[in-house]
């Protein structure tokens, strides 16, 4: 399973759908056995004819459809860094942690699709098979008794008779305490499907059971790019740390929020290593920085957001960068560093 996962999971899902079809059925014949010796007594004088219908509807119960099922993995593999996804894993049964920087819509991809021919209206089944991103191609030729008379591509689909799952595409991008020091955090597209589709929002720190695998552009020019795209079965929410106060604590901290210089004394902490009079508003203003706004509701119904931006304006060497390498350890891990260039690749 873990050396060829794509050829192993779809089979192990149409076993699990025809056990449960059985298990249905066999529940539901059950159920009408039940029901029949059950019967009142004084509806027990059937004509022999009534009988011979109540058995052959008996002997009729019809097999219960059953939607597809998804199989979803875990476990507990070996993390693989984005970074460190190379040739050897592709095609293979992986773990990879990161953060979910952007979804898209969610779309309907076909699974099996249904075609007639525009003319002898002959039908056809095509299944789609080959990944979130894969597509297939209608006949040329009419396969009916007079493709002759039909021309080429007569077919044409019936969305009406052919089934469709979600999909969605992901952008997961490295956590920011795997990141090389000097290096950009690295990305890669994420195809999650069925009922994964719409659970992480951007900002959600996830690990992910996945298949790498190559997904084929081609362009006009007749030029073919490969990129890797990682394709989830399976979906894991690391558990968030976390932090537990003493009763001394709890005490503290309701005689600090009840002191009327809290703000002032809280001010005074943010960076302490740095002083002078010019640094007591950016204090001030990293303070609100870090600790954020209200959001508020006007009464013309406007929506004003509880976000605060900070700008930092001066000459060199007046400790711009250590203010913000400061505020970037104390929201760690939300917040990351970042200059220059990289703002874009950190998804600010």
């Amino acid at each position: 399973l873990r050396s060829q996962p794509a050829k192993y999971i779809p089979v192990m899902e149409m076993a699990c759908k025809d056990a449960l079809e059985t298990f249905l059925y066999n529940d539901q014949v059950e159920q009408n056995q039940n029901n029949n010796n059950n019967d009142d007594p004084e509806n027990m004088n059937m004509t022999s004819e009534d009988n011979n219908d109540n058995n052959n509807s008996n002997s009729n119960n019809a097999m219960p459809e059953v939607s597809p099922i998804q199989l979803l993995f875990r476990g507990t593999l070996s993390l693989t860094p984005l970074r460190k996804i190379q040739s050897k894993h592709m095609n293979r049964l992986i773990k990879c942690p990161g953060i979910v920087i952007s979804t898209s819509p969610v779309k309907s991809r076909a699974t099996s699709l249904l075609i007639r021919c525009g003319r002898c209206l002959d039908e056809r089944r095509l299944e789609v098979v080959g990944g979130p991103y894969a597509g297939t191609a209608l006949p040329r030729r009419c396969a009916g008794p007079e493709s002759d008379q039909c021309g080429q591509y007569p077919y044409a689909v019936v969305p009406d008779e052919s089934t469709f799952c979600d999909r969605q595409s992901w952008k997961v991008q490295e956590s920011p305490e795997q990141v090389p020091t000097g290096e950009l955090p690295r990305s890669v597209l994420v195809a999650v499907e069925r009922t994964i589709t719409d659970t992480a929002p951007p900002g959600t720190r996830v690990e992910i059971i996945c298949i790498p695998t190559f997904l084929t552009t081609t362009y006009a020019d007749a030029a073919v790019v490969q990129t890797v795209y990682l394709q989830v079965v399976g979906l894991e929410r690391p558990k968030a740390p976390t932090v537990s106060l003493t009763p001394a604590e709890e005490t503290a901290f309701g005689a600090l929020a009840k002191h009327p210089d809290v703000y002032k004394i809280l001010s005074r902490s943010v960076a302490p290593s740095l002083s002078g009079s010019y640094t007591v508003d950016i204090k001030k203003a990293m303070l609100c920085l870090l600790l954020g706004g209200t959001r508020k509701k006007l009464p013309d119904g406007v929506r004003l957001r509880g976000d605060i931006n900070v700008l930092l304006l001066g000459d060199p060497s007046t400790a711009k960068s250590q203010f913000l390498q400061f505020a970037s350890r104390v929201a760690a891990p939300v917040g990351i560093y970042t200059s220059g260039k990289g703002s874009s690749a950190a998804g600010l």
